[in-house]
């Protein structure tokens, strides 16, 4: 089965799929006790944990990043797809111009014979 993907579509997916992958995982600080939290008194700091933590937070995070990886994948896969399709082009002109330069050759042989 072939995608029918230009490869600067493709390209520019992968990017916003690493552009989203990095606001999430590095940029985001949603793993993060706010600074507020530091300051306040410790109930809120035990609060947002346990908040935090019945939300399952944590988990969540890393169905995410492994949605990424398998999103990943899949661009990795449509790539490789679209260099095979060019590699065969090249190999269909490779051919084309082989077969025509064999034809010219018996050409000029049969053109040299009959003078």
């Amino acid at each position: 089965m072939s995608v029918n993907v230009t490869r600067k579509q493709s390209n520019a997916f992968t990017g916003e799929l690493y552009v989203l992958n990095s606001a999430i995982t590095l940029v985001s600080n949603i793993m993060d006790t706010p600074t507020t939290m530091w300051e306040e008194n410790e109930s809120l700091t035990l609060l947002y944990k346990a908040i935090r933590k019945y939300l399952q937070m944590g988990r969540r995070l890393e169905i995410v990043e492994e949605r990424f990886n398998v999103m990943d994948e899949v661009c990795s896969y449509v790539k490789e797809d679209i260099n095979n399709y060019v590699e065969v082009n090249l190999y269909w002109w490779v051919i084309i111009l082989l077969a025509v330069d064999a034809l010219v050759m018996v050409i000029e042989t049969n053109l040299d014979f009959l003078d």
